[in-house]
């Protein structure tokens, strides 16, 4: 076996017939690099020359059906189709195989067959002394989706501020081959994130797939909780894409902060509001752990709820609170029941209230 683009068929009669051209064509073109795609219909021809002074009869390739091996899938269409059968001195033919590659046959194929005929002088059968061969390669179809490794066409998730999320693709053409060394835009169009490290500006990112037909963006999250919406899109089709949306929320809890009237008059309700805030300064919205508050220097405080616990909404907890008896200094703590962060008020005063009444001397 040789890699040849022609066959010579001797015969002790000198006869030769010469074929050449063991090519791949797709509408009467010839596939230069002898690749096709997925679900490409092909011709594989045989061009059959007659060189010597004889007629060749009963022209027709040997075997029937080339022989074919390696990975690659195809169908048989259609052939052998010989154009003519009898070959007078000089003249030429071809022998068509049309096949199909399959939906998800990639891979390579070798091709390899002989021409075979008649001597008229004779009737001895002649058969090429050589094989031509043609190795043919399938890939994937033009690329046609864009999805999730999920097989979606959109992706959630929650993370924290200050973050990154790896957002993955897979490209695929419309059998579902993977589509490798594809071109893949990645663009923030809302949100504070981006896919640079040091200054989260960066908001629009050209990346190519790899053998697996993936293409994956690290998307790294600014210290502001918000909503980022991510799109990633084929550069060949606008209307496909996929959708990432990724929410940040604050940390966790890192300090306090109390708002409460620095004077009071014994008797009546005040408010006592605690915030907790991470270590960037949000407002810890997502936190569920509790708050409890306890007085400084002053036993008659009273608390609502009287516990003077009360769990975290919305990063905050708002308490009642009075105290009836008056005094020049006090103080209210409040703790965090997770990581323990406190908070001590400023100092508090408690004033008389007015009379009610007046005793008769």
């Amino acid at each position: 076996i040789t890699n040849s683009d022609s066959i010579r068929i001797y015969a002790p009669a000198q006869l030769i017939a010469l074929a050449d051209s063991f090519r791949v064509y797709m509408h009467d073109s010839v596939v230069v690099a002898s690749v096709v795609a997925a679900g490409d219909t092909f011709d594989l021809r045989m061009k059959v020359k007659n060189d010597s002074g004889y007629v060749v009869t009963n022209l027709i390739s040997n075997p029937f059906t080339p022989d074919s091996s390696g990975a690659g899938g195809i169908d048989l269409l259609s052939g052998p189709i010989v154009q003519k059968t009898r070959l007078d001195s000089g003249e030429a033919t071809h022998i068509v195989w049309t096949y199909r590659a399959k939906d998800n046959g990639l891979g390579s194929v070798n091709f390899s067959v002989r021409a075979q005929g008649l001597d008229s002088t004779n009737e001895n059968t002649l058969i090429s002394s050589n094989t031509v061969t043609r190795l043919l390669t399938i890939r994937h179809a033009t690329e046609d989706t864009i999805l999730t490794l999920a097989g979606l066409t959109t992706f959630n998730d929650t993370i924290l501020v200050r973050n990154t999320e790896v957002l993955e693709v897979v490209v695929k053409d419309r059998f579902s081959n993977v589509v490798p060394n594809d071109s893949v835009r990645y663009r923030v169009y809302a949100g504070t994130g981006g896919f640079n490290d040091t200054s989260r500006t960066t908001v629009d990112s050209v990346t190519v797939t790899n053998a697996e037909g993936r293409a994956s963006l690290r998307l790294y999250t600014s210290t502001v909780p918000v909503t980022n919406t991510v799109v990633a899109k084929l550069l060949t089709t606008s209307d496909d894409s996929v959708v990432f949306t990724i929410v940040t929320l604050p940390r966790a809890i890192s300090s306090l902060g109390m708002v409460v009237a620095s004077s009071w008059t014994a008797g009546v309700n005040e408010n006592v509001a605690v915030t907790a805030y991470d270590e960037f300064g949000n407002v810890a919205v997502n936190a569920t752990s509790n708050i409890q508050l306890t007085p400084i220097v002053s036993s008659s405080v009273q608390f609502a709820p009287v516990s003077g616990l009360l769990a975290l909404s919305s990063g905050m907890a708002t308490f009642g609170a009075q105290d009836t008896v008056a005094k020049s200094f006090m103080q209210i703590k409040a703790s965090e029941s997770g990581v323990g962060t406190q908070v001590t008020s400023q100092d508090l005063s408690v004033v008389h209230n007015r009379a009610k009444r007046f005793a008769d001397t």
